[in-house]
């Protein structure tokens, strides 16, 4: 029974004052004690200050739905609106599925969001235009060209 007693002030006392305590910000359980460096501020602004610069990389963020609709629509002369109706004449559908097609290769959008931006669109059309103008670009249909041209432009 005493021993338990002790036992336990001694588990009291170190949850009173545990080593790793931060003053003012209570526990931290996975600090380690930090070695003690010191550094010269001009050694520091020497070496560390500017950057070097050895490459220049450009970031070039993908295209959006929006963009490869609009870029679409001035290839084809028809209009944004027409890309996003839900009229089924043949001069709508093809720049239609044109567009579907870029935007499932050049952004990172899944199919269901892309299918949104086409006025409501489920995933299985985005998937339609997706088999129906890669099998046309490997026929050799002249929408390959027009394909090309359009992911010069996109970038």
């Amino acid at each position: 029974m005493i021993l338990a007693h002790t036992h336990y002030r001694e588990v009291r006392a170190r949850l009173r004052n545990p080593p790793n305590a931060v003053p003012d910000r209570g526990i931290d359980l996975r600090r380690k004690p930090e070695p003690v460096v010191e550094v010269l501020p001009e050694v520091t602004r020497a070496f560390w200050w500017p950057p070097q610069v050895t490459e220049i990389a450009i970031d070039r963020t993908p295209p959006s739905v929006v963009d490869i609709q609009i870029a679409v629509s001035i290839h084809f002369q028809i209009s944004v609106l027409d890309i996003r109706s839900s009229r089924r004449t043949k001069d709508v559908v093809l720049p239609r599925h044109v567009a579907m097609y870029l935007a499932r290769k050049l952004t990172l959008s899944s199919m269901p969001r892309i299918g949104f931006h086409f006025n409501k669109r489920d995933h299985t059309t985005v998937l339609h235009a997706w088999h129906k103008i890669g099998r046309m670009i490997a026929e050799g249909h002249p929408v390959a060209d027009d394909v090309a041209q359009l992911m010069e432009q996109l970038g």
